[in-house]
């Protein structure tokens, strides 16, 4: 008997522990508050927008794409992120770049990340559909949260991409180096 209920207890830690909700990030947007994604898991975007900060958050990029300027693009690969970091006044490299937009995609993003009412990359449209009944239409897209009457652009804060009626990937809007 008690080797029986060790044996369940094992199989229900392995299950837990392959499912894709364990240990996710949250990606968070406030419209009502903020023009721009606030929160990647930790990292507090919308305050602190910086390149070292998003490295203290997430850890050392696997690749950075021209870091001796601004407008760098930082991967990390195994969170399935890819981050645009801009400047639009006077920086000298990467370290003095802010977080403009981002990408979420790949397998290690849907293990990586969710929005805040769970929706991942990898999901079916019925799910997206479920979730963010009043995502505005895009070609190929479907922008789950935005402003309703932003003073500039269009309002996307996150965009869902859609491929074979599934999430493919997350366009986020960071606008830490503003527009």
């Amino acid at each position: 008997m008690r080797a029986a209920l060790v044996s369940i207890v094992a199989v229900g830690a392995l299950a837990i522990g392959a499912s894709p909700a364990v240990g996710a990030r949250v990606i968070k947007a406030q419209p009502d508050r903020s023009w721009a994604v606030t929160y990647l898991g930790g990292w507090h975007v919308g305050a602190h927008p910086e390149f070292p900060k998003a490295v203290a958050a997430l850890g050392q990029p696997s690749h950075v794409k021209n870091p001796d300027i601004p407008g760098c693009r930082a991967s990390w690969r195994r969170l399935g992120l890819t981050i645009q970091f801009e400047s639009f006044g006077i920086a000298h490299g990467c370290d003095e770049g802010k977080a403009q937009a981002a990408i979420v995609k790949g397998h290690r993003a849907r293990v990586s990340w969710r929005t805040q009412l769970g929706l991942r990359v990898g999901d079916g449209f019925a799910k997206l559909k479920r979730l963010y009944a009043d995502a505005r239409r895009k070609p190929g897209a479907r922008v789950i949260v935005y402003q309703d009457d932003p003073p500039i652009g269009d309002g996307s804060i996150i965009t869902a991409l859609i491929r074979h009626h599934k999430v493919a990937s997350f366009q986020l809007w960071l606008g830490g180096a503003g527009e």
